[in-house]
């Protein structure tokens, strides 16, 4: 915050690279847009220019349960509880990622490229995000603004599904004049949902599978065996998501932190659509009905924000070609769901074009170590070193 220096002078400075003049020339037309066509609080924000010197400002540390999805959550005086801590230096969040992960937990890092002090503070335009092109740069900044306008303390999923929402649907209003430019933004936040569908769908047979009551060993076989079923399905329809996209999920390992940065900021943004349509796509009004959500109680809260998400996906079923085409065997091993019906192993096993073949050895491999997991779970562990 020290480092700041004004926009204006930054620009005119011959030193600053052409990059960035003409990024920060278009700031203040998008902090105009903001602040009269979607009525976002601008005043003293993002006037100044800060070089950190590095890829990301902050780095946020998300944690998990060794057999849970739910985030740890952090404390803090005046934003409540949040489903991660963040640090600006990286070697500081990797430290307390290894000491979580010491204790049992899952744990990812994740750097951030911006982030917002609530309007406490006059928030600076940062290097890190200056080598994207002007919209993108336009979202972040409607995205941050969206914090100051409405938050809600100790709901993170809540206040970043607002914000991502905010962001998505000013820059369809900002790109208006330019079609071909927002058919590309559209293109990929599609993609995104797609994912986002993905990984809370398999979000929830993690789930379906810690509820179950198993020797902890037994736990790590079948959460290691689910996660493998879950990269294949991804290899399966990443075209889907935009091919290499979100490969880097997948490139290291998994673990149930991996969910938590891409749901938390994407869990609830049909909902806020279908509020936004409510609300005759009218800012103020929508504003007025978000603030309302967010006083009720949570558990009113929660049954709202559900049945717009049902809402939604009701309204949109018809053209929506992604999410329900991003389907695999889920390979949960675990009553209810370890049996596949017949035609479903005779499709695994045949394929359209024969590429599915090792799946289907994947497949029956699954249901080998099954039957051998079912065994050492009756009779309290295994005594052959495979645990």
């Amino acid at each position: 915050m020290h480092e700041r220096k004004p926009v204006a002078r930054v620009i005119a400075d011959p030193e600053t690279s052409d990059v960035v003049r003409a990024r920060l020339e278009r700031v203040d037309e998008i902090l105009r847009y903001a602040d009269r066509s979607l009525g976002l609080p601008v005043d003293g924000q993002y006037r100044t220019y800060v070089d950190v010197e590095r890829p990301y400002v902050a780095w946020n540390v998300f944690a998990a349960p060794e057999f849970s999805t739910q985030p740890v959550r952090w404390c803090y005086p005046v934003i409540g509880c949040a489903a991660y801590r963040g640090y600006f230096h990286s070697g500081n969040a990797a430290h307390v990622a290894l000491r979580l992960s010491a204790n049992g937990f899952d744990t990812a890092v994740i750097g951030a490229i911006a982030y917002s002090t609530l309007g406490w503070f006059e928030d600076p335009v940062m290097s890190t995000f200056m080598t994207w092109d002007t919209p993108a740069i336009a979202a972040l900044l409607f995205h941050e603004l969206a914090h100051a306008k409405v938050f809600l303390r100790g709901d993170t999923p809540f206040n970043e599904s607002f914000a991502t929402f905010v962001e998505r649907e000013g820059l369809r209003e900002w790109l208006h004049d330019e079609p071909s430019l927002l058919a590309r933004y559209e293109r990929a936040w599609l993609e995104v949902d797609r994912f986002r569908a993905f990984v809370i769908a398999w979000r929830s047979r993690f789930d379906r599978l810690y509820a179950t009551s198993m020797q902890p060993f037994a736990g790590r076989f079948l959460k290691s065996e689910l996660f493998d079923a879950m990269r294949d399905c991804f290899a399966e329809h990443r075209r889907l998501m935009g091919d290499d996209r979100f490969q880097h999920y997948f490139d290291g390992a998994m673990n149930n932190a991996s969910f938590l940065g891409l749901s938390t900021y994407n869990e609830w943004v049909p909902a806020f659509a279908g509020l936004f349509e409510e609300s005759a796509r009218d800012w103020t009004t929508f504003y007025e009905a978000v603030t309302h959500l967010a006083s009720v109680d949570e558990g009113a809260r929660q049954v709202r924000l559900n049945a717009l998400v049902d809402e939604q996906h009701i309204a949109q079923r018809a053209d929506d070609e992604g999410t329900d085409e991003v389907q695999c065997r889920t390979l949960l091993h675990h009553p209810g769901e370890r049996e596949a019906p017949a035609a479903e192993h005779d499709d695994i096993r045949r394929g359209a074009d024969g590429e599915h073949e090792g799946a289907a050895r994947a497949h029956r491999s699954r249901h080998h170590h099954q039957a051998r997991i079912d065994r050492c779970t009756q009779r309290g562990g295994c005594q052959d070193g495979h645990q």
